[in-house]
């Protein structure tokens, strides 16, 4: 038995370090309300952790797929030492763990290991190795750690536009753009990271066709075993949209149609390589290595390692719904928040209703994956489109 924790603040709160880390309030609510996604990576005879008030509704909701469980329930769970599958591990989750009971199986240098592995200074190096390893690949990216001021103009000076980052933030924050130079207020942020983490990252803005990202498994051995490609969409600022759902075949030719699969393939087999060489048995677990498919003057180009994500991803979670949408159509995970109760359910309701194949899986429509309460705020569905197929006006 597994017990799933999705706990979506995982990045906020490894950056963070505090166990008593506070969350922000719209942190908060979305790790609430989303919390029941792990139900799609669970198996029958799995608990997933819920909010207490959201119990009676995933067992409703969901059936015999997994059980829900509260953070009450937790000091009851003794079958499930050493099967703990949280998004991620960090201090905060390790005093919810032992405030609720639950005999927690990682410790402090467990989570000092997985601090250091998640910097984005790993990304960097691991990047510079994929080019040295495989030269002959059309492969772009370039990342550059400043540690001072001096260095931080010098580096932005060097391109048009670039992307400043944070070596530890949550996933798609700690980010900030620049025009070759740094004006106020960007130079206060810069100097607050410097002061409080060290190191800024620096990297070219490329003109990007395509997000992907690797995702893998590490087993307690150390291997580090390929689980499929994950294909996503974001804003020009690096929000979060949504996960394309579709056969991996499907998403391999859509992705590579123009730059080869082999540059994929080559790029994946390298990177397991330098990942085990990396961790060296200090993390077990899910990660994803955000990748981009980007256009230059030389054509189209694979960024092999934008961020690497030492935690559970949406590209695991959208690999776990492929079951769900028909071998016809293609599927997008999305996921929407709204201020009031009475906008979420509106938003619901306008949704195009499900129509299923004859195998029961979602061929066109949408299909929601949460269940909708009074105080929910956040929706999560997925939306299907069969291939060649028009709309009825």
């Amino acid at each position: 038995m597994n017990l799933f924790f999705f706990n979506y603040s995982h990045d906020l709160a490894l950056a963070n370090g505090c166990p008593n880390y506070i969350l922000p309030r719209h942190v908060a609510m979305l790790e609430r309300d989303l919390m029941p996604l792990a139900a799609f990576c669970a198996k029958k005879g799995d608990a997933v952790v819920v909010d207490k008030h959201l119990t009676a509704a995933c067992r409703d909701f969901y059936g015999r797929m997994c059980r829900g469980v509260s953070f009450a329930d937790l000091s009851n769970l003794h079958e499930i030492k050493g099967n703990l599958r949280p998004w991620g591990i960090d201090r905060r989750l390790q005093r919810v763990l032992t405030k609720s009971g639950f005999s927690c199986d990682f410790g402090s240098d467990d989570v000092e290991n997985l601090y250091l592995l998640s910097s984005r200074l790993l990304a960097s190096g691991v990047l510079a190795l994929l080019h040295k390893q495989l030269p002959e690949l059309p492969l772009c990216g370039r990342s550059v750690a400043c540690h001072t001021e001096a260095e931080l103009r010098q580096a932005v000076a060097a391109h048009p536009s670039t992307i400043l980052k944070a070596p530890w933030s949550g996933s798609g924050r700690g980010l900030r753009f620049a025009s070759s130079s740094i004006e106020p207020p960007l130079s206060g942020w810069c100097r607050n990271i410097l002061q409080t983490q060290g190191t800024v990252m620096v990297e070219p803005l490329y003109n990007k066709v395509t997000d992907l990202a690797a995702e893998f498994f590490v087993e307690p051995a150390g291997a580090v075993r390929y689980v499929g490609l994950s294909v996503f969409h974001t804003t020009e600022r690096c929000t979060y949209l949504g996960n394309v759902i579709a056969p991996q075949s499907v998403l391999e030719q859509t992705a590579f149609e123009k730059i080869g699969i082999r540059v994929f393939r080559e790029v994946v087999n390298s990177l397991g390589r330098l990942l085990e060489a990396a961790i060296r048995k200090r993390y077990t677990g899910s990660l994803g290595v955000d990748m981009m498919i980007c256009r230059d003057k030389e054509g189209l180009k694979l960024h092999p390692c934008v961020e690497i994500n030492m935690r559970n991803t949406m590209g695991i979670l959208s690999l776990s719904l492929e079951r769900l949408v028909s071998r016809k159509s293609t599927g997008m995970l999305q996921m929407r928040y709204e201020h009031t109760e009475q906008a979420l359910q509106g938003y619901a309701a306008s949704l195009e209703p499900p129509c299923l194949d004859e195998e029961g899986r979602l061929l066109h429509g949408s299909m929601p994956l949460i269940p909708i309460l009074p105080n929910t705020r956040y929706l999560a569905w997925v939306s299907a489109t069969p291939y060649n197929w028009t709309r009825p006006v």
